[in-house]
């Protein structure tokens, strides 16, 4: 858990570092300041887990979302993210609603490049399981380009790891 809280940390140092080198000729404009990102799509599970004695290694999965961003003109913030995941493997869904750290940066050209890491509450629907509830940690990384100041249409990757109180063995 170390290594992954420390790979989220560089990764989004690095984006900050990113954002300003993509725009040599370009400059920073002030982002929208309350940004909503509903989202749907495709996922890859990529853990291993147990469902009823079966032992899975990778599977797809379809993931809901809605995010909200306020945004100060110095392109960091804060969020809140929920979504659920629906894996089609086991037929389960993973759930989580949390706080989250945004950093937008918006060029005149119309790109705009945001992160957001944060940890919040995590839930899950195992049927065979006593621990339902737990933590989870949830990286974003999106690049979008925006039609108006407004609206834009980009590519996301979202990474999400939860963890649950081990069951009690009876």
């Amino acid at each position: 858990m170390k290594r992954y809280l420390f790979l989220i940390v560089c990764i989004f140092c690095s984006s900050m570092t990113f954002s300003h080198t993509i725009g040599f000729n370009e400059k920073r404009i002030k982002p929208a300041n309350n940004i909503f990102k509903p989202s749907y799509g495709p996922g890859v599970l990529l853990s291993t887990f147990y469902d009823y004695g079966e032992i899975y290694n990778n599977a797809t999965m379809i993931e809901l979302s809605l995010d909200y961003e306020h945004v100060w003109n110095n392109g960091f913030g804060f969020g809140i993210n929920a979504l659920q995941n629906h894996c089609s493997k086991g037929d389960f869904n993973v759930f989580y609603i949390g706080p989250s750290f945004v950093y937008n940066y918006t060029t005149n050209k119309g790109i705009r490049l945001d992160t957001t890491c944060g940890v919040g509450y995590a839930a899950n629907d195992f049927d065979y399981r006593k621990s339902r509830n737990g933590v989870g940690v949830f990286v974003s990384f999106s690049l979008d380009y925006m039609f108006t100041k407004h609206f834009g249409f980009g590519v996301e990757i979202r990474d999400m790891v939860t963890s649950y109180k081990e069951a009690e063995r009876i």
